[in-house]
């Protein structure tokens, strides 16, 4: 029987579960409490290709279980290909003739929800699609306000019934 699972660039928002549940087990197998995850992290582990699957993800969060003096990991802990500058959500140093359109997409999403502080009936009008549709995207790529922001979804509940 074969089973076929989709790479981890293609299911980036099993990054949501799948991080805690490994960071669980590697925090079993070095006797370690690492259990927080900085949102600058999981944006830049949301933000990458992953080439190497889920056994890179589990690499990358071993190292960084190994170097990490508290219990949450930080930007400094993982490697600086992942890393993205703050700020620039989506940030990506290849060239734009070497991005795929999904990359493209989900970057400019998160461009445009962040330059409207996640406001998204902005965003919609910016992008041009309803809300519905943005929500869909959103946690297709698996994008989240940053902590201490709220998101704004409708500035009338009238303007949100027309949408959907």
């Amino acid at each position: 029987m074969t089973v076929h699972a989709p790479p981890l660039r293609e299911r980036r928002e099993d990054l949501q579960d799948l991080v805690p549940a490994l960071l669980a087990r590697i925090n079993r197998e070095m006797q370690t409490k690492v259990n927080r995850v900085a949102m600058d992290v999981m944006d830049a582990l949301h933000a990458y290709d992953w080439p190497g699957n889920i056994r890179e993800l589990e690499n990358v969060l071993r190292k960084a279980v190994a170097l990490c003096p508290g219990d949450t990991i930080t930007q400094d802990l993982i490697p600086k290909t992942m890393r993205q500058e703050r700020g620039a959500p989506g940030h990506d140093d290849r060239p734009l003739s070497q991005r795929s359109l999904r990359d493209m997409e989900q970057a400019h999403i998160a461009r445009v929800l962040a330059g409207t502080h996640w406001h998204r009936g902005r965003a919609c009008e910016i992008l041009g699609i309803s809300r519905p549709r943005l929500r869909r995207l959103m946690s297709q790529y698996g994008l989240t306000a940053p902590v201490g922001i709220a998101e704004h979804d409708t500035d009338t509940f009238e303007e949100d019934r027309q949408d959907e």
